[in-house]
């Protein structure tokens, strides 16, 4: 089977799904994704940081490819399709994807290495990496200041006080005779000028949450704080951690049963959530990375069911659950199995329809 040709009918519409069983075999997705970005889109490495997200594996009818062979990440995608060529600091990396200490070090290399002794001990610090999309990749990864500067600049001293530590020591001074509950009590933009804190703050660019964070690392939440930090619901770590920490109480089933924004994060005062775009599936995602298939919840996205692949995928998951093959299924299949495993507003569906789209 020559699968960059029938990748190229099913771009076209001429066929409209991938032979079954394409997907066995990871190759098949590599081979297929380096045809799209290399040749049929010929995408430079900055189009691509810009444009590959879950949004355009699905505009080029590749999200069955990404869920099934790169545990829905673009990001896992790129890396295991071009080894060594991006610099990892400009993806998306996925929550529990382990980033090689060279590799993390690598990607802040950009940032920083014309930077001058005294630039590098005023500017690097949480914010600015923030700023640069690499704030998460440094954090992930525990580094400190010095490991930094060692691999920059190998034998250079680090000893001058920074200007982001003078500000944490501070912070740290000013706070370190309050209790949690107090801190909180004052973390409002008056209360932390009232306490001589206005310089850190504004250093912080007012973010009270990155302030404390940076003083008393993993000590609060971005929840604790009055309101919650500026661009909160686009980041999946710290939105995922908000969920997590609001189902700490359930188990997978009820998770399954009952779980949807409205019920858990509109209920609990986190009303922003919505207008973000983000469905119910994409919280819980965050919150436990592929742990979940969309189908499992009590409510899929909209639409959802509207797209073949998503068809597919949940028609192969359901053979895999009840251990049949393809023949097994397309003969013993009927639409009370597919309502009694959670299938069921796919179950709307005509069972002939389903294993067509799956199988032809």
């Amino acid at each position: 089977m020559d699968i960059i040709h029938t990748y190229k009918q099913v771009l076209t519409g001429n066929i409209k799904r991938f032979p079954y069983g394409i997907w066995n075999k990871k190759e098949n997705g590599i081979t297929i994704f380096r045809y799209l970005i290399d040749e049929y889109l010929a995408l430079s490495n900055e189009e691509i940081y810009k444009q590959v997200n879950k949004a355009f594996i699905v505009e080029y009818k590749l999200i069955g490819m990404l869920n099934l062979l790169f545990d829905g990440s673009p990001t896992i995608a790129l890396i295991e399709t071009f080894p060594n060529r991006f610099n990892i600091g400009k993806l998306t990396i996925p929550k529990n994807f382990l980033v090689p200490k060279e590799e993390a070090l690598k990607a802040i290399e950009p940032f920083v290495k014309d930077w001058n002794e005294q630039e590098f001990n005023d500017k690097f610090c949480p914010h600015v990496m923030q700023d640069a999309g690499i704030y998460a990749l440094y954090r992930k990864l525990d580094f400190s200041i010095e490991a930094v500067v060692e691999y920059l600049w190998p034998g250079r001293s680090y000893n001058p006080i920074s200007t982001f530590e003078s500000h944490i020591k501070n912070v740290q001074n000013a706070l370190k005779d309050m209790s949690d509950d107090q801190i909180l009590s004052v973390a409002s933009t008056k209360e932390m000028h009232n306490i001589g804190l206005a310089q850190p703050l504004k250093y912080f660019k007012g973010s009270i949450y990155r302030m404390l964070d940076a003083a008393f690392p993993n000590r609060f939440y971005p929840w604790d704080m009055k309101s919650l930090p500026s661009g909160f619901w686009n980041d999946p770590e710290q939105y995922g951690a908000l969920v997590r920490h609001l189902l700490k109480d359930w188990d997978d089933n009820k998770i399954k049963a009952e779980f949807t924004g409205e019920t858990v994060l509109s209920k609990a005062g986190y009303r922003s959530w919505h207008p973000a775009g983000l469905s119910s599936f994409d919280l819980i995602n965050a919150a436990f990375p592929n742990k979940f298939k969309p189908w499992e919840l009590s409510r899929v996205p909209s639409g959802f069911w509207e797209n073949p692949d998503n068809v597919r995928s949940a028609v192969l998951w359901l053979e895999k659950k009840l251990g049949w093959d393809k023949t097994k299924m397309k003969s013993s299949l009927h639409r009370d199995i597919v309502i009694k495993h959670g299938l069921g507003k796919l179950g709307q569906k005509r069972v002939k329809e389903l294993l067509e789209i799956t199988y032809k």
